[in-house]
């Protein structure tokens, strides 16, 4: 009876330690899990910001186009200002 005992406490230490060892595992999951979602977090973030800095990009792009624009219409303006006062 005695090493039936002995083997009963054995075991159940076994199975304790196996028990914990779920636990931690779990919680290391869970750990991990809450890095993914802080880690989902920062890239919608840096998306958005990625978006609105394109954005930008686009607006400074029409605005250099209108600029050039309106120098060629000045330059024009100069030409024909330019002859006029040679021809007067």
């Amino acid at each position: 009876m005695k090493q039936i005992q002995q083997s009963q406490k054995i075991v159940s230490k076994a199975v304790g330690v196996f028990s914990t060892a779920v636990a931690d595992v779990e919680k290391a999951n869970d750990i991990l899990k809450k890095g993914i979602e802080a880690d989902s977090m920062k890239i919608s973030a840096i998306a958005d910001q990625m978006d609105k800095l394109e954005e930008q990009i686009r607006q400074l792009e029409d605005d250099k186009l209108a600029k050039g624009n309106e120098i060629k219409k000045n330059e024009n303006l100069l030409a024909t200002l330019r002859q006029f006062t040679k021809e007067a």
